[in-house]
């Protein structure tokens, strides 16, 4: 088969299945992964693929996706960002980290870069990760598994599995939503809620980082119960009740002064 007559089956795979594996390639035309990877790389230079994690996309779809990413990292972003240099000063040489997927702990990652370092990094978050690029002495573990392109996490059971192997010193997550009330912290996916359970339970530390936005609101699924929480760090200073009440179940709490 000629190179080009194989680009075409390859984009015709890609449209239709709108993600494929590097492997199935391989296995579908008889030809070595090598091989494989450098059509690849020919058709994502022509903007018609995007590569991923093992494998390709169609190119469209990462646009639409990165376009959604974007768009949920910039909401309420001064919040998150406040909330990010409040968290910098939780962090010490030599620690490890679990760092969930979410756009608020991205923005404590970004923080720490260049200010922190000799630290390592667990993350399930394929942006958490690419953001410590600049990091000086700075390990990253980027966990393997289902690619979530909503938002660029990796899920699943394999996921769940390596944290299980793995323990760090602090756990810094965040979450959909915060119930006082109900005494838990909720998320909108099971899945994202069972990989933050995990990284909870193999942790010194959990330290939530959640803007005031999300308070008193509950979500599909309850990620952990307020008594697996160590640490808030929020945007503003909580009603007088939350901070009674916080206080009452021996969580501490952090908030611009």
């Amino acid at each position: 088969m000629l190179k080009k007559e194989r680009h075409e089956k390859i984009l015709n795979m890609v449209k239709e299945k709108r993600v494929v594996k590097l492997k199935e390639l391989a296995d579908q035309f008889n030809i070595s992964l090598v091989t494989i990877r450098r059509d690849v790389e020919e058709l994502e230079k022509e903007g018609l693929i995007k590569k991923i994690y093992g494998g390709i996309m169609y190119s469209e779809d990462v646009v639409k996706y990165e376009k959604s990413h974007a768009k949920r990292a910039s909401q309420n972003l001064d919040l998150k960002k406040k909330i990010a240099h409040l968290a910098e000063e939780l962090v010490f040489p030599g620690e490890t980290l679990f760092l969930d997927a979410s756009t608020t702990v991205l923005e404590f990652a970004k923080t720490i870069v260049g200010k922190k370092e000799d630290i390592n990094i667990i993350t399930n978050g394929i942006y958490t990760a690419l953001s410590f690029t600049q990091g000086k002495d700075i390990t990253v573990n980027l966990i393997g598994g289902i690619l979530k392109f909503a938002t660029f996490s990796l899920i699943g059971p394999s996921t769940e599995e390596s944290i299980d192997k793995l323990f760090a010193d602090k756990t810094f997550i965040s979450a959909k939503s915060l119930s006082l009330e109900e005494e838990g912290v909720y998320e909108a996916d099971i899945y994202e809620a069972e990989i933050k359970k995990k990284m909870i339970k193999n942790s010194s530390q959990v330290i939530l980082l959640i803007d005031s936005t999300k308070w008193g609101k509950k979500s599909l699924v309850k990620s952990t119960n307020l008594d697996k929480i160590d640490l808030i760090v929020t945007d503003r200073k909580p009603e007088k009740s939350q901070l009674d009440f916080l206080m009452q179940k021996g969580i501490k709490i952090i908030y611009p002064k």
